[in-house]
């Protein structure tokens, strides 16, 4: 059998980003011990985006002034 990632990326209605990241982190720990081994989920992790506004000289961003 092989594994596989897939990307996925998932909107949340909260009252601030910190409450939204919470809440996908509980979803996903509460569905990986209840379907996890059925479903074959071996492990998932959080990737932080950065925004395009970022101008620290580690993200990309060359146009620093």
């Amino acid at each position: 059998m092989k594994t596989f990632d897939i990307p996925i990326n998932i909107k949340v209605q909260a009252k601030d980003e910190q409450a939204a990241e919470k809440f996908v982190f509980d979803f996903l720990k509460m569905a990986t011990k209840e379907f996890g081994v059925e479903q074959k989920i071996v492990d998932w992790q959080y990737f932080e985006f950065l925004t395009e506004e970022s101008s620290c000289p580690g993200c990309g961003n060359h146009d620093i002034k």
